[in-house]
């Protein structure tokens, strides 16, 4: 949906405000966060949000990761009802040290994907996009991480990461 253009003495109304000021939602990391010598998923401590129920959102997003080459970037999407379709553009999934060639992944479920790791100190980006469609029930939207493979070296996303999702017409 386009944003409005209001004319002189046009007022902003409630119904204004649902349908042109409160279309997305934005999460940011404020914040380095490192995961070392565990491949168990667990909640990003900043990029969720809470999304209504019987809603569609676009989704894009920023991840900046690093890790050991061999300790890779595990994630996965969690949904508080509903399915994702949805993209990621980046390092080719599951390949360790193989961050030059983009992988595009079609994901229907909340599984999750590895992606390549280059080295400790060398920022890989992790774009991802998609459709996300909420159930009947509304709830938390959010991103879980770990490292692909067990590593004495952190795995780690850094600040100013960031999710977006903007509500779409039905």
């Amino acid at each position: 949906m386009a944003f409005k253009t209001f004319g002189v003495n046009e007022y902003l109304t409630s119904a204004d405000v649902n349908a042109y000021l409160t279309q997305q939602q934005v999460a940011r990391k404020t914040s380095t966060e490192s995961v070392t010598s565990s491949t168990t998923l667990q909640d990003d401590n900043d990029l969720f949000m809470t999304l209504s129920a019987s809603t569609n959102y676009w989704l894009d997003g920023i991840l900046i990761t690093d890790g050991a080459v061999g300790g890779d970037f595990k994630l996965q999407f969690v949904l508080p009802s509903g399915w994702i379709r949805w993209i990621a553009n980046g390092p080719v999934s599951g390949a360790t040290a193989t961050v030059t060639d983009t992988d595009r992944n079609w994901k229907v479920t909340a599984t999750s994907t590895v992606m390549g790791t280059i080295a400790s100190g060398t920022s890989s980006i992790v774009h991802v996009a998609g459709i996300l469609r909420i159930g009947t029930s509304g709830g938390t939207f959010k991103l879980q991480w770990a490292q692909g493979t067990s590593s004495g070296t952190a795995t780690r996303v850094f600040a100013n990461s960031f999710l977006r999702c903007t509500r779409m017409l039905a």
